[in-house]
């Protein structure tokens, strides 16, 4: 997903493909949410400085949840149809 990887991925970087498929903005927020909250909330550093309050955290996972509403509303249209094929929601049980 990094943007500092698409040189080296290629079409396979995410990144890459949200510039392509949406814009250069919402890849950078999509990136931007994930570093943050990667970074601030999930992560466990026992020794850490920079602890995050409640409130802060709960503002992180905001920001998240709100993000991948944005992804999955502007990216549900762009999945092929062999991929949409595989997705284990659209099997039948």
């Amino acid at each position: 997903m990094s943007p500092n990887l698409t040189d080296r991925l290629g079409d396979r970087s995410l990144y890459k493909k949200m510039t392509e498929t949406v814009t250069r903005d919402f890849a950078d927020r999509v990136w931007e949410t994930w570093k943050l909250g990667r970074n601030q909330v999930f992560h466990y550093f026992p020794h850490n400085v920079k602890a995050i309050t409640f409130e802060e955290a709960e503002r992180i996972v905001n920001q998240i949840l709100e993000t991948m509403e944005e992804a999955y509303l502007k990216l549900k249209f762009q999945i092929p149809a062999s991929r949409e094929q595989l997705s284990p929601r659209s099997s039948t049980k």
